[in-house]
C-alpha cells in the first residue's frame, strides 16, 4: 500500500515559509492581547520572499530563471484595542481601603486601621473626655441652681453615649477588617467596654436621681428676705440661706454703708453661702452680726465670722454635722474641710473640746441646742442685746430667767418686783437665782415647768419675809392687790378657784394667765419697793400669827377633818374677800398687825 501522507519535507520551502510566519503572527497578537500591549513591532519578524521555481521536476528553484509572477510581500494586520486589566482574583489581607469618607465618617464604617481606631479613637478620646468631666465634677454646683448641673450633666452624659457607640462600632467594624488576632483582642474589649458602660450608666441615673433631690430641697430655701430694719439701724436678714443670700446681704451694705449690723434669723441651708457670709463678716469687722430667733446649721457657721456676736432674749442656736447637698466627692470633700475648719475656729475662739464634740455629735434634722450660759463659757456670743441693753454673761445669769416677764406686758410689774427682792432679800434672791441655774435645760418643757415653780415659790418666800419689814402703806397696797386678785379669780375662772387660791392650793389660769400676772404684779411691787421698815412688837406678832393660823386652818379643813369640797372652797372665797376687807378698814396697830398675820399664813 502506498502512503497517503506527506512529510513536512516535502511541502515546497515557498509555502513552509509563509506558514511559519503566520504562526508567528498569531503569537504576537495573542501577547498583544494577554499583556496589554498596546504597540508591538512585528516588521523585523517579516522577510522579503523572492520569487521560487514551482516546477514539480525539482526541488530547487531556478537562479536564472526569473518568475512571471509578482513578489510575495507580507502587511501586519492591524491590532484590536487594549483589553481592560484582569481583576485580583482577591484581595489581600491586611491591605487598607483607600478613605474616600470624613474621619469621623471613616471611623465608623471601619475604614482606619484597626491601631488608629484603638490608639487613637478609643483611648486617646476617652482621655479627654474623662479630662472634661473631671473638670465639669470640679465645679462647686451648690452655689449655682442645681438646674443648671442638672442639664450640664444630662448633656454630658448624652455626649458620652454618643462618643461610646461611635468609638466601639467603629472599632468592632475595624477588627473586623484587619482579619488579624489583635482584631480578636478589640472585639473582647469593645464587649468588655460596653458591659462596663452598662454599670456606669447605672451610675449616672443615680447621680442624676441625688441631684434631682437636691435641687429639689434646694428650691425650698428660695424663701429668704434681705432688707433694712423698720428703725433703719441694721439689715434684716431672714429664711433660709439659699442660692445668692450672702450676695444680697453683702449688697445691701454696699448700698447702706452707714448700717453697721445685720440681724439674722436662719434655720440654716446651703454650706456655700454660710462659707460666703463668714468670710464677709470676718473681713468687715466693724458689722455686729445679732441672732434674732433660730440660727442653725449653716447660720452659725456665718455667725462666728463676726467680731461682736449678739443674741436677742429668744434667740437659739442648733448645731449638727454639715451635710453636703450632693453625693459626688468633689462637693463632699468641700463639706468635709469646712466643718474642719469650724471646728479649729470655734476651739480658736475658746469654745471647749467637749462642747465642739456635742456641736457636731448631732446629725440630720437633729441639732445641739446648747443654753446662754453654754454659749458664753464657749464664747459663742460676746453680749445679749434686751430691751436695748447689752447684758455680759454674769449679769444674764439672773436676767435670763426674767426677760420672758420684761417681754410681757402683763408681767413687767412681777420682773421689776424680783429687781426690788434682788436689793431687799438678797439671799432669797441668789437661792432663786442658784435654783435655776442647777434645772437642766433639757427637756425645755420640763425645764420650763421647774423654773417656773421657782419662781412662784421664791416670790412667795420673799413675800412672807417682806410682811414683817415692810411699812403699813405698802402693806396695805399689797392687801388691795390681793383683794382685786380675789375678785378676778371668781368673777373669770370660779367661786371655788377663788377659795381655794386665797387657802394657798395650786389652781389652773388657762387663758386667764396675763390677766392674774396683771392683777398680782402691782401688789408684789409696791410691797418690795418701799424704802421705809418697821420692827413689829415680838410678843403682838407672835400672837397675831397665831391667831391668824387658827382661823386659816378652821377654813382649809372641814369639822370632820376632811378636805373642804367644791362647795366650801366657794363660800371660803366670799369669806375671804369679807376678812380683807374687815383688816383693810382695821384702825391701829392691832389692825395692821392683824392684816400682816393673816396675809402672811396664807
Amino acid at each position: 500500500m502506498g502512503e497517503c501522507s506527506v512529510a513536512a519535507q516535502d511541502w515546497p520551502h515557498g509555502i513552509g515559509t509563509h506558514a511559519g510566519i503566520a504562526h508567528e503572527l498569531l503569537v504576537i497578537a495573542g501577547a498583544v492581547a494577554v499583556y496589554g500591549m498596546r504597540h508591538v513591532a512585528v516588521d523585523h519578524l517579516l522577510r522579503t520572499v523572492e520569487p521560487v521555481s514551482m516546477n514539480a521536476g525539482d526541488g530547487q528553484a531556478d537562479d536564472s530563471t526569473p518568475l512571471a509572477t509578482p513578489g510575495w510581500s507580507m502587511t501586519p494586520p492591524p491590532l484590536p484595542p487594549p483589553l481592560p486589566p484582569l481583576p485580583l482574583p482577591y484581595t489581600p489581607a491586611g491591605a487598607a481601603t483607600p478613605i474616600r469618607r470624613g474621619y469621623v465618617a471613616a471611623h465608623w464604617h471601619g475604614d482606619l486601621s484597626l491601631a488608629l481606631s484603638y490608639w487613637v479613637n478609643l483611648m486617646l478620646v476617652t482621655l479627654i473626655a474623662r479630662i472634661l468631666l473631671a473638670g465639669l465634677g470640679a465645679l462647686d454646683w451648690q452655689r449655682h441652681p442645681m438646674s443648671w448641673a442638672i442639664a450640664v450633666t444630662v448633656t454630658a452624659v448624652l455626649t458620652c453615649l454618643l462618643i461610646n457607640v461611635w468609638q466601639y462600632v467603629g472599632l468592632w467594624r475595624a477588627a473586623e477588617r484587619s482579619g488579624s488576632g489583635w482584631g480578636v483582642v478589640a472585639r473582647i474589649i469593645v464587649v468588655v467596654g460596653c458591659i462596663a458602660g452598662c454599670f456606669g450608666m447605672h451610675t449616672n441615673v443615680r447621680v442624676l436621681t441625688n441631684m434631682a433631690h437636691a435641687a429639689a430641697e434646694q428650691r425650698t430655701w428660695n424663701d429668704f428676705r434681705i432688707g433694712v430694719s423698720p428703725d433703719g439701724n441694721a439689715i434684716d436678714a431672714t429664711g433660709s440661706m439659699g442660692v445668692g443670700f450672702a450676695d444680697q446681704i453683702e449688697q445691701a451694705f454696699t448700698d447702706h454703708p452707714g448700717i453697721h449690723m445685720l440681724r439674722i434669723a436662719s434655720r440654716g441651708g446651703s454650706v456655700s453661702e454660710g462659707v460666703d457670709l463668714h468670710d464677709f463678716l470676718h473681713a468687715h469687722r466693724n458689722i455686729t452680726v445679732e441672732a434674732d430667733g433660730m440660727c442653725a446649721s449653716a447660720c452659725t457657721l456665718a455667725f462666728i465670722g463676726a467680731n461682736q456676736r449678739w443674741a436677742s432674749p429668744q434667740a437659739w442656736f442648733g448645731f449638727h454635722q454639715m451635710r453636703s447637698l450632693l453625693v459626688t466627692a468633689r462637693s463632699v470633700d468641700y463639706v468635709t474641710t469646712q466643718q474642719d475648719g469650724f471646728k479649729h475656729e470655734l476651739l480658736a475662739l475658746g469654745a471647749s473640746p467637749d462642747f465642739v464634740r456635742l456641736a457636731f455629735a448631732k446629725q440630720g434634722n437633729d441639732v445641739y441646742i446648747p443654753d446662754n450660759a453654754e454659749l458664753f463659757d464657749n464664747h459663742i456670743i460676746t453680749a445679749i442685746d434686751a430691751n436695748g441693753q447689752r447684758w455680759q454673761a454674769d449679769a444674764w445669769q439672773s436676767e435670763q430667767f426674767l426677760q420672758a416677764l420684761r417681754h410681757d406686758p402683763h408681767g413687767q410689774a412681777l420682773a421689776q418686783a424680783f429687781d426690788r427682792i434682788a436689793v431687799v432679800q438678797p439671799t432669797i434672791y441668789q437661792n432663786w437665782l442658784q435654783g435655776n441655774l442647777a434645772v437642766p435645760p433639757n427637756p425645755r418643757s420640763a425645764a420650763a415647768r421647774r423654773r417656773n415653780d421657782n419662781f412662784w415659790h421664791a416670790l412667795d418666800t420673799a413675800r412672807a419675809r417682806q410682811l414683817e419689814y415692810a411699812s403699813a402703806q405698802d402693806v396695805h397696797r399689797y392687801a388691795l392687790s390681793e383683794q382685786q386678785t380675789l375678785q378676778l379669780l371668781q368673777q373669770r375662772l370660779s367661786p371655788s378657784a377663788c377659795g381655794r387660791y386665797a387657802s394657798g392650793i395650786a389652781i389652773s389660769l388657762g387663758n386667764q394667765t396675763g390677766a392674774f400676772k396683771a392683777a398680782v404684779g402691782p401688789g408684789y411691787l409696791a410691797l418690795f419697793s418701799g424704802s421705809d421698815t418697821v420692827q413689829l412688837p415680838p410678843t403682838a406678832w407672835r400672837a397675831s400669827l397665831t391667831a391668824a393660823l387658827r382661823q386659816h386652818q378652821a377654813e382649809h379643813w372641814t369639822p370632820h377633818g376632811e378636805l373642804a369640797d367644791e362647795a366650801h372652797w366657794s363660800a371660803d372665797c366670799n369669806r375671804q374677800l369679807a376678812t380683807l376687807d374687815q383688816l383693810l378698814n382695821a384702825p391701829g396697830a392691832a389692825g395692821d398687825l392683824a392684816l400682816r398675820a393673816y396675809l402672811r399664813v396664807r
